[in-house]
């Protein structure tokens, strides 16, 4: 049973244990992603959309490409798609 008690924090193993780093985007990245969240309000406000609404048309459209695809193999692909994708 003892070994299912909590860990201390104080334990010396943990202390010497590196924590995990998480992940930062670079700031070149961080410009990329800020322009193309410009880009994609602009393009939403001159069709007079919110861009959240714009946006899923746009997945919406590819959704039913995917589905209408002969290339898509449809024993891998299609059950995916079909049962809105949920695995």
């Amino acid at each position: 049973m003892a070994d299912t008690f909590p860990v201390s924090t104080d334990s010396p193993a943990l202390a010497a244990h590196a924590p995990a780093r998480r992940y930062t985007p670079s700031p070149e990245e961080q410009a990329r992603a800020a322009a193309a969240a410009e880009h994609l309000a602009q393009v939403a406000a001159g069709l007079h959309e919110a861009p959240a609404v714009y946006e899923r048309h746009g997945i919406d459209i590819e959704w039913h490409h995917q589905l209408d695809d002969p290339a898509v193999p449809p024993l891998l692909v299609r059950p995916y798609l079909t049962a809105g994708g949920q695995s």
